[in-house]
């Protein structure tokens, strides 16, 4: 065999134990700061009631972008009074 022809073969094998060597998307995951099919958002941490928690928006957020920015925005209630919105 000629060295050459080692060094290929030996690239070959690396490639197929690798995986290939061909393109492939990073598998989507909770927490990873890129919004996937099923995930409301995803700010890129696994921190609980930040706005985000496993991938929905947490009651009194909102949130957008990718990695997600959440916010806690102001309930405003309005009461029905003799007639009057107040």
């Amino acid at each position: 065999m000629r060295a050459g022809l080692t060094g290929w073969i030996l690239a070959v094998g690396l490639l197929a134990a690798c995986g290939g060597g061909g393109t492939t998307s990073p598998v989507a995951r909770c927490g990873d700061g890129r919004l996937a099919a099923g995930e409301a958002c995803d700010d890129g941490n696994a921190t609980s009631g930040d706005g985000c928690s496993a991938c929905a928006v947490d009651v009194g957020y909102t949130c957008a972008g990718m990695p997600s920015v959440c916010a806690a925005f102001a309930w405003d209630v309005a009461v029905w009074d003799q007639g009057i919105w107040q």
